[in-house]
């Protein structure tokens, strides 16, 4: 079953297109008046990802965790995590091209967060969504319990999960289960990993994101004043060459599904550990 599967995730998957000179977002809350002044700062933890949508399937990524404002001008739609980003359709646009011409990958689009929507935004925002990927999105008799076989013979492979609402095409928050570990070391987040994968939690009905990246807040800066001049990216690299060297050992639970990390493309060795785990179907998209 899909749930049973290892996935590998991308958090924060639209942020690769921030840069020092993004906006904030105005949806962007408890941030200090004085960071719009430093722009840079704020780009070193907004930004989770380097490579694009596509660049990141290419990878080996199958989920991902996309955040969405809703803009007064142009372009309406846009990727967020703190900071503005790309046009969220051109991107999205791309992606189902690669799921057209990649059937047998299974592809996991997951709007954890839309902000700014009203009702008439989300209607318009979801139905264009539908027409891009109408013709690639997993029919409604497929569930978390399903088989890569049963999404084959369907001749679908692209999930969207809609958290905000509940809708006729799209899957729901009761599809999927979030576990966050929000500990600022490296060792706190692979203790929690370990104790929440031996617990033995019965997850059969629904997908199961972990997301293993660290925690970052202003409670964390406070105490640590020089990490101002680190980012995501250096705190981010040593995540997966450590937990590829636990996976083995979780994968005996049969609990780990979906594990979502920053920057993909600097984690060889656990693209390479979860390729094995998911067998011959995980092409990369190469």
């Amino acid at each position: 079953p899909l749930n049973r599967l290892t996935l590998l995730g991308s958090h924060d998957a639209g942020s690769f297109g921030i840069t020092s000179c993004s906006p904030l977002c105005p949806y962007t809350q408890n941030f200090p008046a004085w960071l719009e002044y430093v722009p840079c700062f704020i780009k070193r933890y907004s930004k989770t990802q380097k490579l694009s949508l596509v660049g990141q399937a290419r990878a080996g990524v199958r989920y991902f965790d996309l955040r969405v404002a809703c803009m007064d001008s142009e372009p309406k739609y846009r990727f967020t995590h703190a900071m503005l980003a790309d046009e969220f359709f051109f991107h999205i646009e791309a992606l189902v091209d690669f799921a057209r011409t990649h059937p047998k990958e299974i592809l996991i689009l997951d709007l954890r967060f839309l902000f700014g929507f009203d009702d008439i935004d989300l209607q318009e925002f979801l139905g264009q969504l539908y027409e891009i990927a109408e013709d690639r999105l997993a029919s409604d008799h497929l569930n978390p319990n399903s088989t890569v076989s049963d999404f084959h013979r369907d001749d679908t492979n692209v999930i969207v999960i809609v958290r905000q609402c509940v809708t006729e095409y799209f899957w729901t928050d009761l599809d999927a289960v979030d576990i966050w570990f929000n500990q600022s070391a490296v060792t706190e987040i692979v203790q929690d990993t370990d104790r929440f994968i031996r617990s033995g939690i019965d997850l059969d009905d629904q997908l199961c994101i972990l997301y293993c990246q660290l925690n970052i807040s202003f409670d964390f800066f406070k105490n640590r004043p020089w990490e101002f001049f680190n980012s995501v990216l250096n705190r981010a690299k040593p995540i997966g060459d450590i937990l590829a060297d636990h996976l083995a050992d979780w994968k005996k639970q049969n609990v780990v599904n979906i594990l979502a990390i920053d920057y993909v493309n600097y984690s060889p060795k656990l693209i390479n550990e979860i390729m094995i785990y998911y067998g011959n179907n995980y092409s990369f998209g190469n």
